[in-house]
């Protein structure tokens, strides 16, 4: 069995763990996240279709609640102010409930109602048609990755590192330990043999600590935000160091609307934008230069 996806299931109840033994191997394969809300059916999700299973209780929810929290909430509070908790292989846990605000911010997540565990993937061979764009002329260019949420650019990420990692000093700024899910410093994805990893750390603080300490040809980053990690990567550019960066984004004209990027994409430090289809996971719909 696939140790990603039996991990996955090892967090719900002893009693729907019988779903991962029910799904056919072309399912198995295609399944992105498992989704547990309360009253409502178990899903999992097999791109492109949903299938549903036994109905959730509380004590569902709050058995894998303490599943992921190793029994102790306090441990995972600061990452519920972040409405989501990374675990073993990258596994990101999304929580949904009753936000507590103290000081007009959010200090946790209480009554917790609703579970997504996203389940990441390697896919040797997706970014093959890429690499020429961001190594042309045996330069290294910047390059964006846009897509809504769950589309596949992690994975794609992923998989420029390992290719990258062959021949330059890459760095991975893993914010959510998410991209090389690195467990005990090691990571348990293959991200290339000249890869190295800053493991949750804020973008804005470890891409100038890689610049200083690490010597990276490229660094390599997920869902650029604010404008400090605009900032953070338009100082590494100007360092001499290209980055490849992923954004949330529906288009190219949507990104250039946001203010994480537009400054970016205006002034010719990315050179290149990567458009993924926002229908087929994984799938390269438009690779524009910039």
């Amino acid at each position: 069995m696939d140790k990603i996806i039996d991990y996955a299931f090892s967090l719900l109840p002893q009693r729907l763990r019988y779903v991962e033994g029910m799904l056919s191997d072309k399912k198995y394969q295609s399944l992105r996240e498992l989704r547990l809300r309360v009253g409502h059916p178990l899903m999992a999700e097999c791109l492109p279709e949903a299938l549903f299973f036994d109905t959730l209780t509380p004590d569902d929810i709050r058995y894998t609640v303490e599943k992921i929290s190793d029994h102790s909430l306090s441990s995972i509070r600061e990452k519920l102010r972040q409405g989501f908790v990374t675990l073993k292989y990258g596994c990101r846990v999304g929580l949904a409930g009753q936000a507590v605000i103290k000081n007009g911010q959010i200090d946790t997540v209480s009554d917790i109602n609703g579970i997504s565990i996203r389940i990441p993937r390697e896919k040797r061979g997706c970014a093959d048609g890429l690499l020429p764009y961001i190594t042309a002329g045996g330069t290294l260019r910047s390059a964006v990755i846009l897509s809504p949420p769950m589309m596949g650019k992690t994975t794609l990420l992923r998989e420029i590192a390992r290719l990258l990692g062959q021949s330059f000093n890459v760095c991975i700024i893993d914010e959510r330990s998410e991209i090389a899910a690195c467990s005990m410093g090691v990571p348990q994805f293959d991200v290339g043999i000249r890869t190295d990893v800053l493991d949750n750390v804020p973008k804005a603080i470890g891409i100038p600590m890689a610049i200083r300490s690490l010597s990276p040809n490229v660094i390599i980053t997920d869902e650029i935000g604010g404008t400090e990690d605009r900032d953070a990567l338009a100082d590494a550019a100007r360092c001499g160091c290209a980055f490849v960066a992923s954004m949330h984004a529906a288009s190219l004209e949507d990104a250039k609307s946001r203010k994480g990027c537009s400054a970016l994409l205006a002034d010719g430090t990315v050179k290149v934008a990567v458009i993924l289809s926002s229908r087929n996971v994984g799938q390269i719909e438009r690779i524009v230069d910039l």
